[in-house]
């Protein structure tokens, strides 16, 4: 009923093959487009060059069953299933969603009181009857397109009331059927909103709920006044005999581009300073253009995954992800955030308001603020890239986003709350409205009500917890915007990123704007591949004892899987073991085959000190979690084949944790390389450590060679020329007696040397 009338909103079409995309949608017989003039309307009435871009979503092809409804696993009948319907940031199947959970609270709030209905619902037709909402919205609600010809119909079939409704409603003491009882919530539901009604929205339902009959489908038409209207089969069929066209649409679709496909790339800036022009990942809210050329080859956080899609004049960005962070991501955390602001917002400042007219529409404040916040995101929420050239001919990119703005929000709320019924409110919230000499209410105080927000905001980012860093972050540019402009990502001369306001122009018109800021506002994006292939960072060196040849080490972490180049090998850390000097050794399981996956922080080995290329596995698939933020892991610690892995990878800078070690070069006595504690060696972003928390104390570190090879069994000690015994636990515990299980058994000679063996007690 009310979800059929919102559809209409919309036109929808598509060719013989229907395909999701932008289109202009034209009706065959006036010969208009569809314009989308509000929220909550849009008339086929335009020109081509007035006409709104309108994103189609088309699904799977609908099935029917013996009554022509819907059924899963149905008869296929030629249409097929429109799944979005977006055009000027406007989501018509949003309106689906919002009117599902309108019809929850209905029946929370009010079937289920005695003391509001006469015949309250039992909570086991309660569930019935919320799986039956939830069904009907998830099948029948939707639009359909079907191709006929050159052309489709858009149709929508409304949904049939169940017999068991029918019987319960009787039951509830409804006596003209469900239907009739439905419309008249809705029209009561409009009536007590009062003057609410963006762009004639409560005349176009109500005029629509008194047309329409359930178990009936509909043909979507242009009226003769430029006008959305709807007929039925019956209808479409005649005037389709007259050669009429008026339920015809025709899709011209509207060309899109990316000037980058998805995957992984590193990101140059087009100027740079001091040789710093490199984009680099190092924390959760932690981003730079402040790595050079060199040190890109072989950190892990320049590794930049960009997934990107085609959309009229420009290329959306739908993730930019390096060590487990995605941009994207915290921009979505933010639009739930700010459905929450707005709900606690709502709850604490309407509580005491003096104004009846707040009071009216208080219960549908969420739903209008959650609407223009899921719109407003929908429509300038997200980075955008548009292709230019730097100085020296580089392929380059700007790197863009546009604010919402808060003109639409501006006519809700005078809608809403115009004229003198806004007298009392005003009052209440002298800071949110812009009000004429009587004190009536014309519109929204946008800068008051941006600051009011940003100020909360703010606030409760520190009530939260929320990192300093990113406290600090929203502190230092919130307020330095403006709603509704346009920015471009920029270098300053710190090698840190700065932004333009590009809509304050300053007297320069179009590009101009953009020339004027230069290189430093342009981005080059290089391809992972053949020659830019991440090489591995060997900080260490020595001498192996088990064969007398040079080796040489590193550690590796990265959220990417990667191969690594003939010749190395790749370890997890798997314990320590001590040697005949007193060494602790780690012991090592080494990973099967070419490929580290993942996340999985390794010990490399090499016996070149060149040519450690770790080529990036690109057939990957980033998922990304819409639902919630996965945040950069602290610490990754993976299980190794044989035990867990005691590597951790850590990306923070500003860990401090004292028993994380680094790999080092140098020991004391020139021992060879191991890990020390960080605070000798020093720590760096987007590195592998060894976790010691769960090995023994060790003054000196703990080292890579393999041990000794000891003899085995307690029988190796068994001579007068022992002076004193230590038995070690496999947890690095030392007794003077052995303990249950292996031991490590260390034997001082009469003469002063030692010897080691494991053993069993």
């Amino acid at each position: 009923m009310l979800t059929f009338a919102l559809a209409t909103i919309f036109a929808v079409s598509a060719y013989a093959q229907p395909a999701s995309g932008y289109y202009k949608i034209q009706n065959v017989g006036n010969g208009k487009y569809v314009e989308v003039t509000s929220p909550t309307y849009a008339m086929p009435r335009a020109t081509v060059d007035d006409a709104t871009v309108i994103y189609v979503g088309v699904g799977e092809e609908w099935t029917v069953g013996d009554d022509d409804l819907f059924e899963a696993g149905g008869t296929p009948d030629g249409s097929y299933k429109v799944t979005s319907l977006q055009g000027n940031g406007v989501q018509v199947y949003s309106y689906v969603n919002y009117a599902v959970s309108l019809a929850y609270a209905f029946i929370d709030v009010r079937l289920k009181d005695g003391s509001k209905v006469a015949h309250p619902l039992t909570d086991e037709e309660v569930e019935l009857a919320k799986e039956t909402i939830k069904y009907y919205a998830d099948n029948e609600v939707f639009m359909r397109i079907k191709p006929d010809g050159s052309y489709v119909n858009a149709i929508a079939t409304i949904p049939a009331i169940p017999d068991w409704v029918e019987e319960k409603a009787r039951e509830h003491g409804v006596t003209d059927g469900a239907w009739n009882w439905a419309v008249r919530q809705v029209l009561s539901r409009l009536d007590r909103l009062g003057e609410f009604g963006i762009g004639g929205f409560k005349n176009l339902i109500a005029n629509n709920l008194e047309k329409i009959q359930p178990g009936t489908t509909y043909y979507l038409t242009a009226d003769e006044d430029n006008t959305f209207g709807y007929i039925t089969a019956a209808e479409f069929n005649a005037l389709t005999a007259r050669k009429k066209a008026p339920a015809r649409w025709k899709l011209e679709e509207v060309e899109t581009f990316a000037c980058a496909e998805s995957g992984y790339y590193r990101i140059k800036n087009g100027a740079g300073f001091g040789g710093k022009q490199y984009v680099r990942v190092d924390g959760m809210y932690e981003a730079e253009p402040d790595a050079t050329a060199e040190e890109a080859l072989t950190d892990p956080g320049t590794v930049i995954y960009l997934g990107t899609e085609a959309m009229p004049g420009k290329t959306k960005v739908t993730a930019l992800f390096a060590q487990t962070d995605d941009v994207i991501e915290y921009a979505k955390k933010a639009v739930r955030l700010a459905y929450d602001f707005a709900l606690q917002a709502i709850e604490e400042y309407t509580e005491n308001a003096q104004s009846e007219n707040i009071q009216k529409v208080k219960d549908e404040l969420p739903g209008i603020f959650k609407n223009y916040i899921n719109s407003q995101y929908d429509l300038h929420g997200y980075l955008y890239l548009k292709p230019t050239i730097t100085a020296n001919r580089e392929d380059a990119v700007y790197c863009m986003v546009t604010l919402p703005g808060m003109s639409t929000l501006d006519e809700t709320v005078a809608s809403i709350f115009g004229g003198t019924s806004g007298y009392t409110i005003a009052q209440d919230f002298p800071w949110a409205f812009r009000t004429n000499e009587g004190g009536a209410i014309i519109g929204l105080d946008t800068l008051g009500v941006w600051n009011f927000a940003c100020d909360r905001l703010i606030e409760g980012l520190a009530n939260r917890g929320s990192s300093q860093s990113i406290q600090n972050l929203v502190k230092n540019n919130i307020k330095n915007v403006v709603t509704g402009h346009t920015y471009v990502l920029a270098e300053d001369a710190q090698a840190t990123f700065d932004y333009y306001d590009i809509t304050r122009n300053y007297g320069l018109q179009g590009d101009a704007m953009l020339d004027s800021i230069g290189d430093i506002a342009k981005w080059v994006l290089e391809p992972i591949e053949g020659e830019r292939a991440l090489q591995a960072k060997m900080v260490a060196s020595g001498v192996n004892p088990d064969d007398d040849q040079t080796y040489y080490y590193g550690t590796h972490y990265a959220s990417f899987p990667v191969d690594i180049a003939e010749g190395m090998k790749a370890y997890t850390i798997t314990g320590a073991e001590m040697n005949t000097e007193n060494k602790y050794i780690l012991t090592k399981s080494e990973l099967p085959g070419t490929r580290i996956p993942a996340n999985v922080p390794v010990l490399l080995e090499s016996k070149s000190e060149t040519g450690n290329v770790l080529t990036i596995y690109d057939d990957v698939v980033i998922v990304v979690d819409n639902d919630s933020i996965i945040p950069a892991p602290r610490r990754v610690v993976t299980k190794a084949q044989d035990g867990e892995n005691l590597l951790v990878a850590d990306h923070f800078n500003n860990t401090k944790d004292t028993r994380n070690m680094v790999l080092y070069g140098l020991s004391q006595d020139n021992y060879g390389p191991g890990f020390v504690s960080y605070t000798e060696a020093g720590l760096t972003g987007n590195v592998a450590m060894l976790d010691a928390s769960t090995l023994p104390d060790s003054p000196d570190g703990f080292y890579i060679f393999a041990s000794e090879v000891p003899e085995t069994g307690i029988d190796a000690l068994k001579t007068d020329n022992i002076k004193s015994v230590k038995y070690v636990s496999v947890a690095g515990v030392v007794s003077d007696s052995p303990f249950n299980g292996m031991n490590i058994v260390i034997a001082t000679m009469t003469d002063g040397t030692v010897k080691a063996v494991k053993a069993v007690f």
